[in-house]
């Protein structure tokens, strides 16, 4: 799992997270095809992180967001999730690229 979210918060090329895990690239890619796809699929997991308005209230959204931006049709912002890191990253990545407004070291999901 560390794989894949190294992967998908730096985005990094497959054979560089490889290199820093000492595995293969093709492990990268099968393990982040099969956690992307079980996250995407599953509806549980996404309707706790994204809620999608509908009925009147997506159309009061609408009209509040062109009011305060001035463009049509935006109904949700997406905001990151910091995901805490257990450990200062190593010196083979600067430190202060992922110190957050938080005061920890995380990445964004």
């Amino acid at each position: 799992m560390d794989i894949v979210l190294k992967r998908l918060a730096i985005s990094h090329f497959n054979q560089i997270i490889a290199n820093l895990y000492g595995t293969g690239v093709s492990r990268v890619i099968k393990y982040t095809i099969l956690i992307t796809k079980v996250l995407v699929n599953n509806d549980n997991f996404f309707s706790h992180i994204i809620c999608i308005p509908h009925g009147q209230r997506l159309v009061n959204i609408i009209e509040i967001f062109k009011k305060l931006v001035g463009i049509p049709q935006i109904c949700e912002l997406i905001d990151g999730s910091h995901i805490k890191l257990v450990k200062e990253p190593t010196f083979e990545f600067v430190s202060t690229n992922y110190w957050n407004k938080h005061d920890h070291h995380s990445v964004v999901l």
